[in-house]
């Protein structure tokens, strides 16, 4: 059904007017739920101190078991 092909069809960039393009596929995804998709996620990228630590306890361990095992 060409109407519903069209319902899913993503607006190509085709090399011109930029800003109206990145303005439709905004709309886009805002209507099918998906906006989000390009907001920065800053909390992938928070790593604090109690994870640094409990990466450095995981590679300490790693590394003891390798020792014992040779």
């Amino acid at each position: 059904n060409k109407m519903e092909d069209d319902k899913y069809k993503i607006p190509l960039f085709n090399g011109n007017n930029f800003s109206n393009w990145k303005f439709r596929i905004e709309v886009f995804l805002e209507e099918k739920d998906l906006k989000e998709c390009l907001e920065e996620r800053k909390d992938i990228y928070n790593v604090t101190s109690e994870m640094q630590e409990e990466d450095k306890k995981v590679a300490e361990a790693l590394l003891k078991e390798r020792i014992r095992k040779n």
